[in-house]
């Protein structure tokens, strides 16, 4: 599934992520000094480093139904890195960044035949489906030929593919869903950018347990055995077990992104 799949991350749809750990990404080593030694490369190279001066946008049709190949080349000037934060705030004066987002392809651009298919309509909370090429597809259970569909998408890194997955927060129908995809994809960590109720409206199920609890997800076993608090987000760890085998599992829950809003950066 991953180059490096041990080492998965997961969040909501557009706010809920899965991750590799760090040291996955920077090609299996557990040496930190490895990993500083990488990132000072990285900075000693930003100079140098400039944007694309070809992209490619897919042509999108109005209609969701249609899944167009066609490409069309846009020509832009290429930018140094250390020369990109002054460009930023000049494109957002003039309209020019604007005018980029502009170009972003709109709606539904793959086919999602599987995940709209009426026996997995009631596993959608919304109407982004997953695509057909990049779903997960969840080991079937015996007797449910439609049991390995889930909300959930693989997401490419930066040369690592498909190292993270964007999921939809889980409903109460899918609850052992949700955790039989950690399990199979031995996810790590869990990256949450969403609260359980914002502006009074319930956004997903709580899919975890309270601290010092157990909660039981088919034959997986999720206990809270830690959380930390702090002003913007929590940490807490959890021991999922199956088959016999326990692994560690942290959630960090970032509780001050706004609902249909933007992060203040401050925050970060």
């Amino acid at each position: 599934m991953y180059k490096h799949r041990d080492e998965p991350v997961i969040c909501k749809y557009l706010r809920v992520a899965i991750i590799h750990n760090l040291f996955e990404l920077l090609g299996g080593s557990q040496s930190r000094s490895q990993s500083e030694a990488f990132l000072l490369e990285l900075r000693e190279l930003k100079a140098q480093l400039t944007v694309p001066n070809v992209i490619v946008k897919p042509e999108i049709s109005r209609k969701l139904t249609d899944h167009s190949n066609e490409t069309e080349k846009i020509h832009s000037n290429p930018i140094k890195l250390s020369h990109y934060e002054e460009y930023v705030k000049q494109a957002i004066q003039n309209g020019e960044l604007e005018r980029q987002h502009s170009l972003f392809p709109k709606g539904q651009t793959q086919p999602w035949t599987y995940g709209s298919m009426k026996v997995n309509e009631s596993k959608n909370r919304y109407n982004l489906i997953a695509y057909d090429h990049c779903r997960v597809k969840l080991a079937k259970i015996a007797g449910d030929e439609y049991s390995d569909y889930i909300n959930a998408s693989y997401i490419h890194g930066y040369n690592v593919p498909r190292a993270y997955i964007a999921t939809q927060g889980p409903k109460s129908s899918t609850l052992v869903d949700f955790w039989r995809m950690i399990w199979q994809e031995n996810v790590k960590y869990i990256v949450m950018l969403v609260n359980i109720i914002e502006n009074g409206t319930k956004k997903f199920e709580q899919y975890w347990p309270n601290l010092n609890e157990e909660l039981v997800f088919g034959n997986i076993y999720v206990e809270n055995v830690s959380v930390e608090t702090y002003a913007d987000f929590e940490l807490k760890i959890f021991h999922v077990t199956c088959k016999n085998r326990i692994r560690k599992l942290e959630q960090l829950h970032f509780t001050s992104w706004p609902d249909c809003g933007v992060l203040c950066i401050r925050k970060v």
